[in-house]
């Protein structure tokens, strides 16, 4: 399925925890994750977001994600389980990863960079803590000038992914 079709999905299991596969267009796992809750439910698309705005972090999905684009394809999207246990959609996430193992410590095909398992529902940060990631992030994109396509880029994919909450 495609991101759309992924969002529509999860949007009908709203206040749920999922666990999900991103697959090339062959069928082939590249990443494992997990999601729910935060972020509006839509974890699932920040991968492409991240490949759009061409943040650093993990390149090699990133390059990947860039690749399928580049061959003018999508990224093929599969939600395994919808629960309403945090820890039960960790450990499908881990049990996957495990299954397809992972390319940077050789044992598999996954992009992912960690076992899985971790994450941080519901940490709240400290006042000071939201003032420093604020000041941070508007240094960040203070003065950055963007390229007309990477404009229209991200247009276009916030303009096909938007489902109503």
């Amino acid at each position: 399925m495609n991101l759309i079709e992924a969002k529509n999905i999860i949007k009908e299991h709203k206040h749920q925890f999922y666990t999900y596969v991103l697959k090339r267009p062959e069928g082939i796992p590249f990443y494992v994750g997990k999601g729910g809750r935060s972020c509006n439910g839509y974890r699932i698309e920040h991968h492409e977001m991240e490949a759009i705005k061409g943040r650093k972090g993990n390149l090699h999905k990133t390059n990947v994600i860039k690749k399928i684009w580049k061959e003018g394809l999508e990224v093929d999207y599969e939600i395994v389980l919808f629960t309403k246990d945090e820890e039960i959609a960790f450990d499908k996430e881990m049990e996957l990863i495990n299954l397809y193992g992972r390319r940077n410590d050789n044992t598999g095909i996954l992009t992912n960079m960690t076992d899985g398992g971790e994450g941080s529902f519901g940490y709240i940060h400290s006042e000071k803590s939201r003032k420093k990631i604020s000041d941070n992030n508007s240094h960040y994109w203070k003065g950055k000038k963007f390229s007309d396509e990477y404009r229209k880029k991200y247009q276009n994919l916030m303009l096909e992914t938007k489902v109503e909450n």
